[in-house]
C-alpha cells in the first residue's frame, strides 16, 4: 500500500483524489470515508458522486449514527482495522478538527501526515495552529469516559504512540505561496490539472451566487443573512446580472424558501460544484460568494472572468466566529481576489468593540 486517506466531507474527497494523482496512484490505496447519519442525506449523496473517483481503491466505509456511542463503537473497530496498514508511507486526513482521524495517526505511529483541503476554514487552522507548530487541537475529552478509556488501552496494550507529537503538513489548492509560507508547511495540491482538464464551453448566462451555512453554523441569525443576501442580490441586479443561488449542501430549506421569493433561482447540484461544471462541460464566467472554497476552485479549474466575494457583516457576527472571518477577508485580499463591502465595517473597530463588550 502506497497511500491511506481519511475523509468525510465531499470536498475532502476531491482533495484526496487529487493528492492520489500527485503522489502516484497504486491499486494497494485505502481511502476511508466517514458518512453523516441520516439527517445529513445531501452530504452523503454528494458524497457518494464523489467516491466514484476512487474505484480502484479498497474504500472502508464508516456509517455514523444520531446514536454518539454507536458512532464511537464503530470507530473503535476502525481503529482495530488500522492496526493491520501501519507502516503505510503517506497518510492524508481531511479533517484538522476530528477527533478520529487523529486517533487513526495515533493508532498507526504516524510521525508526519497531509491535511487536506477542507474549504476556507484551512485559513484558519494555518492562523492558529500550524503556523505556531501546533498540529493537535486540545480536544476536551473525558478522562473517565468509558471509549476514550477503551481506546487509552488499545493503545497502551498495541504499542500506539498516543500523545506523541506528529508533524502535519498542509496539501492544498490555496495559494499560500502568495503570503511567503514556508515549503515545509505546504505543498500544492492542483486539481486543475490532475482532475478536471478539458475543454468546456463558456456559461455566459447567469451569476453563480455559491452560499455557505452562515446562518445554520451560528456566524449570526437567519434575519441577518437574508439581509446581506438581498443587498448583494440588489448589487447584481444593479450590474445586470441574472442571479442563480448555488445552495450548500446543508442550507437550511427555510432559508432556501426566502431566496426563492425575491425571485432568485436556486439550484442544488447533486454532487460538489466542482464535479457538477466539469460533468456539464460548461466553465461558469461570473462566479461569487461571501467566502467559499467552491469560488476559489471554480476560478483555478475554469478560468473564470468575473470572480467577486462579499463581505459579511462582521458587526453582526458571532463574537467566536470574528477573528475567523476577518482573517479570510485579509487572505482573499492577499491573495489577489476583489472583495465588496456593501456594510462597510472596519475590522479594527470591531475587534476594539468586541473587547470593550
Amino acid at each position: 500500500m502506497k497511500s491511506l486517506f481519511l475523509a468525510e466531507s465531499p470536498l475532502q474527497l476531491i482533495s484526496a483524489a487529487a493528492a492520489r494523482k500527485r503522489f502516484g496512484e497504486s491499486c494497494d490505496d485505502v481511502l476511508v470515508i466517514k458518512y453523516g447519519d441520516s439527517s445529513r442525506s445531501v452530504n452523503n449523496q454528494h458524497l457518494r458522486q464523489v467516491e466514484k473517483l476512487f474505484s480502484d481503491v479498497k474504500i472502508i466505509r464508516l456509517y455514523s449514527s444520531k446514536n454518539r456511542v454507536l458512532t464511537s463503537l464503530k470507530e473503535m473497530f476502525l481503529y482495530i482495522r488500522m492496526l493491520s496498514i501501519r507502516g503505510v508511507p503517506n497518510i492524508f486526513i481531511g479533517e484538522f478538527r476530528s477527533v478520529w482521524m487523529h486517533r487513526c495517526l495515533e493508532i498507526l505511529n504516524s510521525k508526519h501526515a497531509y491535511l487536506l483541503d477542507d474549504g476556507i476554514i484551512i485559513v484558519d487552522i494555518f492562523n492558529q495552529y500550524l503556523s505556531k507548530g501546533i498540529y493537535k487541537p486540545n480536544f476536551k475529552i473525558s478522562r473517565y469516559n468509558v471509549l476514550n478509556l477503551l481506546y487509552g488501552f488499545l493503545c497502551f496494550a498495541t504499542g500506539s504512540a498516543k500523545g506523541v507529537p506528529y508533524r502535519l503538513t498542509m496539501c492544498t489548492a490555496f495559494p499560500f505561496e502568495k503570503l511567503g509560507c514556508s515549503e515545509q508547511l505546504f505543498i500544492k495540491n492542483d486539481y486543475t490539472s490532475s482532475l478536471f482538464s478539458g475543454e468546456f464551453k463558456d456559461d455566459d448566462s447567469v451569476f453563480y451566487y455559491f452560499g455557505t451555512k452562515y446562518s445554520e453554523a451560528g456566524y449570526f441569525s437567519m434575519e441577518v443573512e437574508i439581509l446581506f443576501l438581498n443587498r448583494v442580490f440588489d448589487y447584481l441586479r444593479k450590474k445586470g446580472f441574472k442571479i442563480v443561488y448555488v445552495a450548500h449542501r446543508d442550507d437550511a430549506k427555510n432559508k432556501l424558501d426566502l431566496i426563492e421569493s425575491v425571485g432568485v433561482e436556486v439550484q442544488r447540484f447533486d454532487c460538489p460544484a466542482e464535479l457538477h461544471f466539469f460533468r456539464k462541460g460548461s466553465a461558469p464566467k461570473y462566479i461569487g460568494g461571501a467566502f467559499s472554497t467552491a469560488v476559489i476552485n471554480i476560478k483555478l479549474i475554469f478560468n473564470s472572468e468575473f470572480v467577486v466575494f462579499f463581505k459579511l457583516p462582521i458587526s453582526d457576527v458571532s463574537r467566536n466566529k470574528i477573528d475567523q472571518v476577518i482573517d479570510v477577508y485579509d487572505f482573499y485580499n492577499r491573495i489577489g481576489f476583489d472583495v465588496i463591502d456593501l456594510w462597510e465595517d472596519d475590522p479594527v473597530k470591531v475587534r476594539e468593540g468586541l473587547n470593550n463588550r
